[in-house]
């Protein structure tokens, strides 16, 4: 049989004591509050003016394209002996 030792009962009742002891410190300063501070539309607007604004990247429609690739396209013409007929459905 060995011999167990509680090591963690001294740390613990210490974290315990301290722990009280910041609680009543955070209440002691608890009721000290700033007023949160208010600003005047100009004031406001002068903070907020020296923003930059973005700047996008605008492309055109086919920029940087390979045209090489379509060479060798032509344009399919619709015969003109052929039409299209709608189906009918009967009930």
């Amino acid at each position: 049989m060995g011999i167990y030792r509680d090591t963690d009962a001294p740390v613990s009742a210490a974290v315990a004591a301290a722990a009280a002891a910041d609680a009543v410190e955070q209440e002691n300063a608890a009721p000290v509050q700033e007023e949160p501070r208010e600003l005047t539309l100009d004031e406001y607007k002068a903070l907020k003016g020296n923003r930059q604004k973005p700047t996008y990247n605008i492309r055109k429609a086919g920029e940087g394209e390979d045209l090489t690739q379509w060479k060798k396209m032509y344009a399919l013409k619709k015969k003109e002996g052929e039409e299209e007929e709608e189906e009918e459905e009967v009930m």
